[in-house]
């Protein structure tokens, strides 16, 4: 994580694009948002390459069943801030030391679920049913 928290401060036009939809949230975190599709200082290729580290950082979701937007080029509802991407950027925007887990609260570990134990079945004595 520290390494994403590293790239978000190195990178202002990632921090830009984040804090654009940290700033669309409001009230409603759940809601989905339109797709920015012009970031001043970015061509369409580096805003499609940072809309992806933001979705492989998991600091957004995407809606892959939004419809299109009513005019062309347009992304309506497709994306939403997770509660990582609010914290990292509230990090960043604040100026927080980095310690080793880069500054935020530790996430839960999620360990697996275990089935019952595995091993080979013991035969039954019991004879097999017989037809009728």
């Amino acid at each position: 994580m520290f390494h994403d928290i590293q790239r978000l401060r190195d990178d202002a036009n990632l921090l830009r694009l984040l804090a654009h939809y940290v700033g669309q949230v409001g009230e409603d975190r759940m809601a989905w948002l339109d797709r920015l599709m012009v970031l001043e200082g970015c061509d369409a290729a580096a805003l499609a390459r940072l809309h992806g580290q933001l979705l492989a950082a998991d600091w957004l979701e995407m809606n892959v069943g939004s419809p299109t937007g009513k005019r062309p080029g347009e992304v309506e509802s497709c994306y939403r801030v997770t509660a990582g991407g609010l914290r990292a950027c509230r990090h960043v925007q604040s100026g927080a030391a980095d310690d080793e887990d880069g500054g935020l609260p530790p996430q839960p570990v999620v360990q697996p679920a275990q089935g019952p134990p595995r091993g080979r079945r013991k035969k039954s004595s019991a004879p097999p049913p017989q037809a009728a």
